[in-house]
């Protein structure tokens, strides 16, 4: 039994191909022999472990005759394989060193999901590709997307070991949305690793022009020891184009060294920026040249060492942006390490927001008016205290290095531009250099540790106000205006200059004295200086009166009632104060500007400024124009208030004197009465108008108020509504406190007086009013009360649903009826014909034929009936059983197995006609079976019994289906490896070898669940080996079955 054991095994072993292939593409047609998709599927085929290479062999020169149009997908690469155009004879298409063209064709091209490119590598790895340009691989249609994807060209999930192009075989990226992406694999959990993408041209045409094409990146990397570029200039990538993204690496122990930004193949300079994401951890940005730097970093343990940049950008970002990064290093002590920023107008050239532990050693940056910013982010202090031909020094943090530079160009805030000495702030903080510096202009950082400072150049910042001047603007034409700077930075001196002139008006942070005008200011730092960013403004703040809406009034009648009215002044430069005098300088009023109830005079309005600037107006003179008048006394005034709504007020005991006229005015100045005394008016305001021909007298408001009760009633109520159809209705009031003089009760409907009680009993439904009188003998509505008709239960049998009792089983309901009205709860009753009670539900289940009748009573006793209904005998219609043939390889002990049911059992029989079944069960029939033939089986419950199925049972081969791959790696996908149907079969037995033809595992159980274990120790990856026998007599099964994870 070993040696027959050892055999198959052998024969499995022999039949693996170990030796890799090299299959050549001849044909540039998208399938068939010889063409690019055939190599990738004969390569996945071949497997091994061995590198298989795919080289080219096309016929012809042209790019036509090297372009390869694919029409759909291409199948998923496979591992260890490398796909080389390189190989292709010829020169390179156009100055690249490509050398073979893909393309998809736009009207067919359809990928068969959205996550996917046209080199799709999925959890291999050790692939390699050169010499190929991938061309408007852009918008393309997918099976699963309403709307066109925009994915990488070479797409790699979980893949180890891949290189993209190289020194002499690069490829080509041109018009694609996306050239490479690479991510983690989700299915699976597996991160890229170990990527290198060198040499390769991205955005560039093969002829060396630019593309047109808006890419949405050029690469989007989230992978670990990622190497983009390479140790010298021949692996480092070539990038242009224009990209609407940020293109990202992200993931451990990254690289980006030698590459060329925006630099085109025959050394122009793109005018396109290029925004290059980095989010690594540990890694190394070096050597890389571009027409401008742009590069963003949210990394860690990250160094920018020798980069350099070549044209003016045009961009506001940074050239090194560093968002809540950490231990960044950029430039070094070494001055061969400087990295190189040209004159820009970025807010800053180097910028951290956030960002821990940033070191900014030596570098040259040219005339930028911020070297580095920092935002949000610990720092290290500078500042310079002296800065003149002989002397440079400061302060700084104990133990800082300062790093001094001179900048011998024109830049007039000074840039960190050529490194001249470093030197230590000693224990006080203190740092100094001496010597000739009337030909240096100097600007410094500190570092301590690994945290620099910024740089000392002179600014002129906005401060919280959003100006760059505090300011008190002059006042009264004088010369008392002050400006000062808000928020200066490392400025040493000031000078102050009309922006009309030119002329120096003053020098120091802070300039008083100034007229009304306009100023900017320029801060200096030694040679260095910063103008301000704008003029600051200054206007004459005098207050200003306007009139064009002054009303006077005289005096009259001898009475103060002139006024002054409509003068206003102006001044918005700060607080103010006013107040109006007399002729003998006393306040009249601080409070308002328009003056009431005055006699005669001279009134002036005085108003002062915040910078004591005293301006007045008038004076105004009121006279007297008549120095009699009707009066009146009120002093023995009686009024009597109006009762109940009525028109009973009154306004008596005034004396007139001198008055031709005499009027009373209601609130909307109608006349209600012309004598002294005002009677049979209403609740309400009134005045007194007397008049003797020249001066006319008013009286304040007299109020007449309406008596009004002081009791308060809260009675306590009880409805009930009616019910059952019947007027059975009540309301019952009580007073627990004050009850009221008389109460009447009123049928709303008829206006009827039905009761004078507190208690009303035997109502319909309807509206009932309640009038109380009060202790003023004034009956007003109280409250209208409502009593409803609860309608009685109703039964709603539209709904419902009769079953029918099935084989005497007892199964029978009525369902579906519902009730509605009267007052739940509702309580239920079905009786069947002998008036039992046999359900209290709504529904009636599990009933068997017979008569019955539903009753439903609410809460308050109201009853409602059903008609009588019946529920028959059903022996017809049960399903036939659901039985498959068998079949088993030799005569023997065969299984028959019906689907299974809940209930009943299945019934075999040798005949169609046999009044006598061979056996009777409720899960299957074990029979000894000794040639081939047709079995009845039926299924029976109760007192019924199905028709009979016929089942063949034929003595044959096997025809089990046995999958030969499963993954035992708990993603619950292919966990294990099971043989399906083995329960026809109850005498087999399987075992299961590895390549040395040890047993790992062997099963009677038709039922088992191979999980690639061997007596608790997990089992390799690999190729494994099955035996299986069925029976005596049954030919053994033999086959591979490989285990992945």
């Amino acid at each position: 039994m070993k040696t027959r054991i050892l055999c198959l095994i052998f024969f499995f072993f022999i039949s693996i191909k170990a030796n890799a292939d090299v299959f050549v593409v001849t044909s540039k047609a998208d399938g068939g022999p010889g063409t690019l998709r055939e190599a990738l599927t004969l390569a996945a085929a071949n497997g091994g472990t061995a590198a298989d290479a795919i080289n080219f062999n096309l016929p012809g020169n042209t790019e036509a005759d090297r372009t390869i149009v694919l029409l759909n997908e291409l199948p998923e690469i496979s591992g260890n394989l490398i796909i080389d155009g390189s190989t292709q004879p010829g020169a390179g298409l156009g100055m690249s060193t490509a050398k073979i063209m893909l393309r998809p064709d736009p009207s067919s091209y359809i990928q068969s999901i959205s996550k996917r490119g046209c080199f799709m590598i999925t959890r291999v790895g050790n692939i390699e590709i050169y010499g190929i340009c991938f061309d408007q691989f852009t918008n393309i249609r997918a099976a699963d997307s309403p709307f066109p994807v925009a994915m990488p060209v070479i797409n790699i999930e979980g893949g180890t070991d891949i290189t993209i192009g190289g020194p002499g075989r690069g490829n080509v990226f041109a018009s694609n949305n996306i050239a490479i992406g690479a991510s983690p694999s989700l299915t699976i959990f597996r991160v890229t690793t170990r990527l290198k993408i060198q040499s390769n041209w991205f955005g560039v045409n093969p002829d060396g022009s630019e593309t047109s094409l808006s890419m949405d990146a050029f690469v989007f990397l989230f992978a670990d020891e990622v190497e983009f570029g390479g140790s010298s200039s021949t692996f480092g990538n070539r990038v242009a184009g224009s990209i609407s993204n940020a293109s990202i690496i992200l993931g451990a122990n990254g690289k980006v060294n030698f590459n060329n930004f925006g630099i085109l193949p025959d050394g122009r300079l793109s005018a396109k920026a290029l925004i290059f994401n980095l989010n690594i951890t540990s890694g190394e940005i070096n050597d890389n040249k571009a027409n401008f730097l742009g590069f963003i970093s949210t990394g860690k343990s990250l160094k920018f060492l020798r980069n350099k940049e070549l044209a003016i950008s045009p961009l506001a970002e940074a050239a090194i942006n560093l968002n809540n990064a950490q231990d960044i290093q950029i430039g070094s002590d070494d001055l061969a390490d400087v990295n190189e920023f040209l004159a820009s107008n970025r807010i800053s050239t180097i910028a951290n927001q956030g960002s821990a532990r940033v070191q900014v050693r030596k570098n040259i940056i040219h005339c930028a008016p911020t070297a580095y910013s920092i935002v949000n982010a610990a720092a290290v202090v500078i500042q310079v205290l002296v800065n003149n031909d002989t002397e440079y020094s400061g302060t700084a943090v104990a133990g800082s290095e300062i790093y001094i530079y001179n900048d011998n160009s024109d830049c007039p805030t000074c840039s960190p531009l050529q490194f001249y000495t470093q030197v230590v702030a000693d224990a006080t903080g203190k740092w100094r250099i001496t010597g000739d510096f009337r030909s240096n202009r100097f600007v410094a950082n500190a570092t301590l540790v690994h945290t620099s400072s910024t740089f000392t150049q002179p600014h002129i910042l906005l401060a919280a106000s959003r100006l760059w001047y505090k300011k008190n603007d002059p006042g009264c034409g004088g010369g008392n205006g002050t400006l000062e700077l808000a928020n200066p930075e490392h400025i040493l001196r000031v000078e102050w200059y009309d922006a009309v002139t030119n002329q120096k008006v003053g020098e120091g942070l802070q300039i008083v004295g100034l007229l009304p005008g306009r100023y900017y200011a320029i801060g200096y730092n030694g040679k260095c200086f910063v103008q301000s960013p704008g003029v600051a403004e200054l206007t004459d703040v005098t207050p200003v009166f306007n009139d064009r809406n002054l009303q006077v009034i005289q005096p009259g009648c001898g009475a103060n009632n002139g006024s002054i009215k409509g003068v206003v002044y102006d001044y918005r430069a700060g607080p103010s104060t006013f107040r109006w005098i007399d002729d003998n300088g006393r306040t009249v009023s601080d409070a308002n500007l328009d003056l009431i109830n005055l006699g005669a005079g001279s009134y002036t309005l005085v108003v002062t400024s915040g910078t004591s600037c005293v301006r007045s107006y008038g004076p105004i003179v009121l006279q007297n124009t008549n120095s009699q008048g009707p009066t009146f006394d009120e002093t023995a005034v009686v009024i009597k208030k109006a009762t109940c709504g009525n028109a009973n007020g009154s306004i008596k005991g005034i004396n007139i004197f001198n008055a031709a006229t005499v009027k009373w005015l209601n609130a909307s100045n109608v006349v209600v009465g012309s004598s002294a005394e005002l009677s049979d008016v209403p609740a309400g305001r009134y005045k007194l108008t007397i008049s003797n021909g020249s001066c006319t007298t008013t009286s304040s408001e007299f109020v007449i108020e309406a008596a009004i009760s002081n009791q308060s009633y809260f009675p306590v109520k009880q409805f009930k509504d009616a019910t059952c159809n019947q007027n059975n209705g009540n309301i019952s009031i009580s007073f627990n406190q004050l009850t009221p003089k008389a109460m009447r009760w009123v049928d709303a409907s008829t206006n009827a007086v039905i009761g004078t009680s507190s208690t009303l009993s035997n109502l319909s439904a309807g509206f009932y009013k309640l009038y109380l009188t009060d202790e003023n003998s004034c009956e007003s509505l109280y409250e209208t009360y409502q009593i409803k008709t609860i309608i009685p239960p109703v039964l709603a049998e539209t709904g419902m649903r009769i079953v029918n009792d099935q084989c005497g089983l007892r199964v029978g309901s009525i369902k579906g009826i519902s009730v509605s009205g009267g007052i739940v709860p509702y309580h239920f009753e079905w009786r069947n014909q002998a008036n039992q009670v046999v359900a209290t539900t709504t529904d009636l289940t599990k009933a068997p034929a017979g008569k019955y009748t539903f009753r439903a009573t609410d809460d308050v006793g109201c009853t409602v009936t059903s008609n009588t209904f019946t529920i028959n005998t059903d022996e017809t219609g049960l399903p036939e059983p659901i039985v498959p043939d068998v079949q088993i390889c030799a005569p023997g002990i065969a299984a028959i197995i019906p689907q299974q049911v809940a209930t009943g059992a299945f019934l075999l029989y040798a005949g169609a006609t046999d009044s006598q079944p061979l056996a009777t069960t409720k899960d299957f029939f074990k029979l000894n079976v000794a040639k081939t033939g047709v079995y009845y089986v039926s299924y029976s419950t109760g007192v019924c019994e199905s028709r009979r199925v016929a089942v063949s049972v034929l003595v044959a081969e096997n025809s089990l289906t046995i999958v030969n791959t499963f993954s035992p790696n708990n993603d619950g996908i292919n966990d294990t490896w099971k043989i399906k149907d083995l329960e026809k079969y109850p005498e087999f037995t399987l075992h299961i070898f590895n390549r040395n033809g040890q047993e790992v595992f062997s099963t009677r159980d038709p039922n088992f669940a191979f999980d690639g274990m061997n007596n608790g120790t997990v089992l390799p990856v690999g190729v494994y080996y099955y035996m299986l026998s069925l029976r005596v007599g049954c030919a053994t099964i033999t086959g591979s079955l490989t285990l992945l994870r």
